[in-house]
């Protein structure tokens, strides 16, 4: 392998290990600029949305036609950025800048209309449905984009999952240190030992990245508003140049 061939490896494994958390980061920061700014949406957790959907219902309250959009909003998303990456695939261009620019894209828009309709004063208001489309797209592409281009890669915006899996592995890591998950057999405790510790070196990140979002979209937000999703638009910009800096090694 020539240096160059070493470089380019380099720079798509640390690719690889950075971005998926990056956009984690970036689902905490869009949700719970939602939640914040529009009367409790959240707009990257389809479970939430069952939930809020179903309290809509039974409470008779304001918002029940966007939180009714949420769950086929976001499959809209996920669905055409998987159809976008097809296609570039099957044109053999690298998909990878192409995908997050998409993503970048939708948030600004959302920004856009957040920054447009301000302050929201209606649940129902067509000003609320239309920024929150933008916004369950956008999560929905992110959640294809990751699933799809990040072989192997956790989940963006499913925390439920991934907390649990960490509670699975460490458990199962300190098991199998001490011994006692495979009694009697230190070749078997060895390796689950080891699987565990490299899925929690990926799992934590994510959990970190996403923890990380919401907290510092919170501050954000009570300071400057929906301008905060500058930083969240930016951050996939930027991930993007990096992409397409990178060429189809990425």
């Amino acid at each position: 392998m020539t240096t160059a061939d070493s470089q380019a490896e380099t720079d798509r494994v640390v690719f690889r290990a950075t971005i998926p958390p990056v956009l984690s980061f970036v689902s905490g920061f869009v949700d719970t600029i939602g939640f914040l700014g529009m009367f409790g949406l959240l707009t990257s957790q389809v479970t939430g949305s069952f939930v809020a959907a179903g309290a809509a219902f039974v409470h008779a309250e304001g918002g029940l036609a966007v939180k009714l959009l949420a769950v086929p909003m976001f499959m809209v998303g996920a669905a055409a950025m998987t159809l976008l990456i097809a296609v570039l695939t099957r044109l053999r261009i690298n998909a990878m800048p192409w995908a997050l620019a998409t993503v970048g894209a939708l948030i600004a828009l959302f920004l856009a209309i957040a920054i447009w309709a301000q302050p929201f004063e209606n649940a129902d208001g067509h000003d609320v449905i239309a920024a929150a489309v933008c916004a369950f797209v956008a999560m929905g592409a992110e959640s294809a984009l990751v699933r799809v281009l990040f072989k192997g890669a956790l989940p963006a915006n499913f925390m439920t999952g991934n907390v649990t899996q960490v509670a699975v592995e460490g458990t199962d890591l300190a098991l199998s240190r001490l011994g006692v998950l495979f009694d009697g057999d230190p070749a078997q405790n060895a390796a689950r030992a080891a699987a565990a510790s490299k899925q929690l070196r990926v799992l934590i990140p994510m959990i970190t990245g996403f923890m990380l979002g919401a907290i510092i979209a919170a501050h954000a937000f009570l300071a400057i508003g929906f301008w905060a999703l500058l930083l969240a638009t930016g951050l996939v910009f930027a991930a993007a140049l990096w992409a397409s800096k990178g060429g189809s090694s990425l």
